[in-house]
């Protein structure tokens, strides 16, 4: 009877925590795009004030949310990756946890950041900017609907599964 009942809460648990993981998913979505969105307007000032080098800047923004992201693009650019600045970015890019779309945008900026003049760039942002605020509406409207229905589906899920094997 023990055995049943731990058996039970184990698969209960288990089936929760598999909806919770979508909701974690959903929400390290939205802070990554905040964050990228914060960086584009702070890049921006930069750009059009101090005009820092790139690699420079990566290490005064440092965002916690993207300190991964920065310290992939580090250690490309190190003596020992010898890759360029456009190609750095693309590869730390594509290991963003994003959807497709969000990643090819963020890709793309790379192309232009420390390739043209300021305010090429500075418009650029702006542009990437207002991009990354309809995915990240996208995104919080995604984890408002999806995120609790995915809790919720994992909690019923494992009482439902428990219900049938008792």
């Amino acid at each position: 009877m023990i055995q049943t009942v731990i058996g039970g809460l184990c698969l209960a648990g288990g089936c929760a925590g598999l909806g919770w993981a979508v909701f974690v998913h959903l929400e390290s979505r939205v802070r990554l795009l905040t964050a990228f969105v914060e960086l584009c307007d702070r890049l921006s000032g930069e750009l059009g004030f101090r005009q820092t080098p790139l690699p420079e800047l990566g290490k005064r923004l440092g965002n916690p949310v993207l300190r991964r992201f920065w310290g992939f693009i580090e250690d490309k650019l190190g003596p020992c990756g010898g890759k360029t600045y456009s190609e750095a970015w693309k590869m730390a890019s594509s290991e963003l946890d994003l959807d497709s779309i969000d990643k090819s945008l963020i890709s793309e900026i790379g192309d232009i950041l420390g390739q043209y003049d300021a305010e090429s760039q500075i418009k650029a942002l702006k542009v990437l900017r207002g991009q990354l605020n309809i995915s990240l509406n996208q995104a919080r409207e995604k984890r408002e609907n999806q995120g609790k229905m995915a809790g919720m589906l994992g909690v019923l899920c494992g009482v439902l599964l428990v219900i049938i094997l008792l």
